[in-house]
């Protein structure tokens, strides 16, 4: 997606690419949610309900949204789609944190092998390759 937007430019704002791609998710979403709206009913639209779509619509969606396409704005899409393995290890960090939930050995080993992968993608670049040119 980052490396695409670059390369090829779609000339809308950030917020209409995002009102884009919500539709084109409602679009293909609706036909699943009123399959299983005749099958098992629906939810119940309450105080809750409404601040949970609140709370996703606003930050994961919006928020995220906008600060993604910053920094690939700033870093570029390759350093940028680095970050994207760091989710894990946050995620992991988050749920001890807000949640309570045990880190278990298996978070450490996979956060450490994210970590890995991470410094040796940013700091030990591949050397420039020379190519050879046609003789005259």
């Amino acid at each position: 997606y980052s490396v695409l937007l670059r390369r090829h430019p779609l000339g809308l704002h950030p917020l209409g690419l995002l009102g884009t791609l919500i539709f084109l998710g409602v679009l293909l979403l609706l036909p699943v949610y009123l399959f299983e709206y005749t099958v098992k009913g629906g939810f119940a639209v309450d105080q809750r309900t409404l601040l949970v779509f609140a709370y996703v619509g606003i930050g994961p969606s919006l928020i995220a949204f906008a600060l993604w396409n910053h920094g690939v704005t700033v870093l570029g899409p390759t350093t940028a789609t680095l970050f994207v393995y760091l989710a894990p290890i946050f995620t992991a960090l988050f749920a001890r944190i807000f949640l309570g939930e045990a880190l278990e050995m298996f978070h450490l080993v996979g956060g450490l092998m994210i970590l890995t992968g991470f410094l040796i993608a940013s700091f030990l670049r591949a050397p420039n390759r020379v190519t050879a040119s046609a003789p005259p």
